[in-house]
């Protein structure tokens, strides 16, 4: 029996075989088979590398976020305004020696001025004899350590988290002597 390649055989549940027109997509090739589930798995497979690829390039934090880590801190560095906005009060804060017993404590708004110290800008640490690392903890929270090389008395740590969208400091550590 000859039928046109755009269709199939079909049975009608009598045990006669109908002849029916195929969708348009499985005229063309016979996805129905074997085959078919591996050029289906294939282009789903390639759909989410394609989804998947472009924003593995960024930090995780800055999927949840517009604001960019970098351009923040240069931000919260330089303007206290916006360093004050960006502070959960109250400020959590260790300090001390880190092989002495630390001290815990609670800062207020009131008691920011007196005992924070801001950090120094990226491009003005080698000038003031530092260095800075940026890490990662999690996709919602960074962690920059400023401190002098090779040394351990000068050790300063800000530790940022993200929620709704944008960066605050939640704690400061002081383990300088």
């Amino acid at each position: 029996m000859n039928r046109p390649s755009n269709c199939s055989l079909e049975p009608d549940g009598v045990g006669h075989a109908h002849t029916r027109p195929r969708p348009p997509a499985l005229a063309r090739r016979n996805l129905s088979g074997p085959l078919g589930r591996q050029v289906r798995m294939r282009t789903v497979v390639l759909a989410l590398l394609l989804l998947i690829l472009p924003v593995g390039f960024v930090g995780a934090g800055e999927r949840e976020s517009g604001e960019v880590f970098p351009a923040f801190l240069g931000r919260f560095v330089q303007d206290e305004g916006f360093r004050e906005s960006r502070i959960k009060f109250p400020l959590r804060a260790v300090l001390g020696n880190p092989t002495d017993p630390r001290i815990k404590e609670k800062w207020s708004r009131e008691q920011l001025d007196d005992k924070f110290i801001v950090p120094v800008a990226s491009d003005r640490l080698e000038a003031a004899g530092l260095e800075q690392q940026i890490s990662h903890p999690s996709g919602s929270e960074v962690e920059v350590e400023q401190s002098q090389p090779e040394s351990d008395s000068y050790i300063l740590i800000y530790r940022f988290k993200l929620k709704k969208g944008q960066w605050f400091l939640v704690e400061f550590e002081n383990g300088s002597y």
